[in-house]
């Protein structure tokens, strides 16, 4: 794997490249190496300057053999050396380049949260958000962020050779939730994942850019859309903590190994995977019913001192967004109109609604 580093810190730049060294596979190029800082004094007035960053940085890409870049949301100290990392997202989207976007900076709060998952549902169609804590100061970067790197370009890979074994799905007028839903092979998803359709048409507002295969182009903004919509906001795909709470367990209950052999069947296969587990809500909830409605009464968790995250066994929990824990159904707030409807377990911790207020709804 390839990586295109787009950063205006030295510091920092060489962290990177370090972590990559480190990790057999992965090679990361700055700037100053690829070749990019030229770009921006090349340009002349043949054309709009945006039409001539796609063509060089597709040049640069086919030249360097670029599999994914990995852009700072602040360029700021780079000197009229290149261009802004806005520019560079709408280039790479018109491209299909994976991009990766992070910022530098202080430990997350509540409200960085609550802007990154704004900014996610907003402008998530050309780019995914690094954690912040994956780039800590005091963190080895090689197994930190570069498995996390590796697991995103992996999702981006897996989604175009989908659409290249069955390219015909592009050719229907089944939508994103019907094209998505075919890829995985889950025909009855398409109903769910509807639901994350109506705030996120700017994730497929054009085609794709000449020279640009369908699957390249197609590939990657539906895996932005997966990634930064469907399993960001858990509804018929769970992260872990969502799972737990669907099931109405604590976290720590559900990683047991008597649990996790329980649901092992559930687990989620398909783009980002390997970035989980992930849980199919569907197979969750058919365990739950052969059991009765509540998974204690399953063979092999009978006995097992379990932790509820609601004391009413057959209760349903909820995955708060913003804290990213399991809450009770009377914790939790009326979602905000930028929370995709499909996204059926999210909710927002009512006292973080509370303190938080106007920045919510707005």
């Amino acid at each position: 794997m390839r990586v295109l580093l787009i950063e205006d810190e030295s510091d920092f730049i060489a962290r990177v490249q370090a972590g990559g060294a480190a990790v057999e596979g992965i090679d990361v190029l700055n700037a100053a190496q690829s070749g990019l800082l030229e770009l921006k004094a090349s340009f002349d007035t043949s054309g709009p300057i945006e039409e001539q960053l796609v063509a060089k940085l597709q040049t640069l890409v086919a030249r360097e053999r670029i599999d994914l870049v990995m852009l700072d949301t602040d360029l700021s100290r780079q000197h009229g050396l290149l261009s802004t990392q806005t520019e560079y997202r709408q280039a790479f989207q018109i491209l299909g380049i994976p991009v990766c976007r992070y910022n530098k900076g202080h430990h997350p709060t509540g409200l960085m949260n609550l802007e990154l998952l704004k900014r996610m549902a907003k402008e998530g169609d050309n780019a995914i958000f690094i954690p912040r804590t994956l780039l800590a100061a005091n963190l080895d970067l090689a197994h930190s962020l570069m498995p996390h790197l590796k697991g995103i370009w992996q999702g981006f890979e897996m989604m175009r050779e989908l659409i290249e074994k069955r390219p015909e799905v592009l050719e229907s007028d089944l939508g994103p939730a019907g094209i998505l839903a075919k890829l995985v092979g889950r025909v009855g998803l398409q109903a769910d994942l509807l639901g994350y359709t109506t705030q996120s048409s700017n994730f497929f507002a054009f085609g794709p850019a000449a020279g640009v295969p369908n699957s390249v182009h197609y590939g990657a903004q539906l895996s932005y859309w997966l990634y930064n919509f469907v399993l960001a906001f858990p509804g018929p795909i769970l992260n872990p903590v969502a799972a737990a709470a669907f099931v109405n367990l604590s976290p720590d209950s559900f990683e047991l190994p008597a649990t996790q052999a329980l649901v092992a069947g559930c687990r989620y296969t398909g783009p980002f995977d390997v970035l989980g587990p992930y849980y199919w809500k569907e197979d969750l909830a058919a365990l739950i019913d052969g059991v009765g409605g509540d998974i204690a009464h399953a063979l092999g968790l009978e006995g097992q001192n379990l932790e509820r995250v609601d004391p009413e066994g057959h209760a349903m929990a909820y995955y708060c967004v913003l804290t990213e824990k399991a809450i009770r159904q009377d914790e939790a707030a009326v979602n905000p109109d930028w929370v995709p409807l499909g996204a059926s377990l999210s909710r927002i911790l009512e006292s973080e609604f509370d303190e938080l207020g106007p920045m919510l709804r707005s």
